[in-house]
């Protein structure tokens, strides 16, 4: 049990800025399996902001409140990600030049362009859901940790140096424990909100597609993964859901 909270402690060390204390030099990759429960905690956090602006502010004010609130939590850490996994993929260099280019601290037009377009597309996918955009804001976060627990867990690293270098892939047992979580917290919000099971069904298979295509040509590409590609998978996949969510094909009631 001990074990287990000092790996949760970990997770959340990594992953958001909360104060948790002194976590030393823990194996990361055995934290793996709390990544998701992170991700909600992040989620809960935000919704709560976001509630709080909601009586407060005008709408939709109380959606920025939301994606501060995250950014903020995080410390950017998946953004930052993001913006050099695109610098580097829209370079068309080789392997070894685009590696090199994620390890550069400086953003680049890429970069800055896709950090736009993700933050956009974020707030207009939840202004879509209306009364229903807490939904997105809760679930978003978490399937973006679970992305990032896939990608370690099904993919090489990139190179042997760097921080996805760094981290186990994590267990069998660890994933199956982080999928069930995942899948349990969403079809129970789903079906509170009056969601049929064949659509819940079908959006969890587009989702887990869109995820394991977008790690596929990352790492198709780069010759594994990396963090960078880590926190980029989990923005993009956070989209994803967002996107699924607020299409009419998909009916929150």
């Amino acid at each position: 049990m001990k074990g287990a909270i000092l790996n949760l402690r970990l997770a959340i060390s990594f992953l958001t800025l909360l104060p948790v204390g002194n976590v030393g030099k823990g194996d990361l990759g055995k934290a793996l399996f709390a990544f998701p429960l992170v991700g909600l905690l992040i989620g809960v956090i935000s919704v709560t902001a976001g509630f709080a602006c909601q009586y407060l502010l005008a709408p939709p004010l109380h959606l920025i409140a939301v994606l501060i609130t995250a950014t903020v939590l995080t410390g950017g850490l998946h953004l930052d990600g993001l913006a050099d996994t695109f610098d580097a993929l829209c370079s068309w260099r080789s392997r070894e030049k685009k590696l090199k280019i994620m390890k550069d601290s400086r953003i680049g037009v890429m970069g800055a362009l896709v950090l736009i377009f993700i933050l956009l597309t974020k707030f207009v996918a939840l202004g879509a859901l209306a009364s229903h955009w807490w939904v997105g804001a809760l679930l978003a976060p978490l399937w973006g940790r679970w992305a990032t627990f896939y990608n370690l867990h099904f993919f090489p690293r990139a190179n042997q140096q760097g921080l996805a270098a760094s981290i186990g892939a994590g267990s069998g047992w660890q994933f199956i424990i982080a999928t069930a979580f995942t899948l349990s917290v969403s079809f129970f919000i789903w079906w509170q909100c009056g969601v049929p099971l064949t659509q819940q069904l079908g959006l969890l298979l587009v989702l887990c597609l869109i995820t394991h295509a977008l790690a596929v040509k990352m790492s198709r590409s780069l010759g594994g993964v990396t963090g960078d590609t880590c926190g980029a998978l989990s923005e993009l996949t956070e989209i994803a859901l967002l996107l699924a969510l607020s299409s009419p094909l998909f009916h929150l009631s």
